[in-house]
């Protein structure tokens, strides 16, 4: 399991210290960092949406959900 902080460029961060990507990512905010957890995930890896208080309706360009084969899950609880 890996665990990171929030960082500014953290996309970018996780990718420098394992190119290839995260296990799962945890994304409470949506917004514009949805994106960049989308881009941090390894081939078969999981985003787990659990909010969207910096915005609902984010862009997505869903070539990094199917060529990673990625998992998204959301989460009320």
């Amino acid at each position: 399991l890996r665990v990171l902080n929030w960082h500014p460029e953290f996309h970018r961060y996780l990718r420098s210290i394992n190119s290839d990507g995260v296990d799962v990512v945890v994304n409470y905010t949506g917004g514009d960092t949805w994106v960049r957890s989308l881009k941090c995930v390894e081939h078969g890896g999981r985003v787990l949406t659990c909010g969207a208080t910096a915005g609902y309706d984010p862009p997505t360009d869903i070539r990094y959900i199917w060529r990673k084969e990625m998992d998204i899950r959301g989460s009320d609880g």
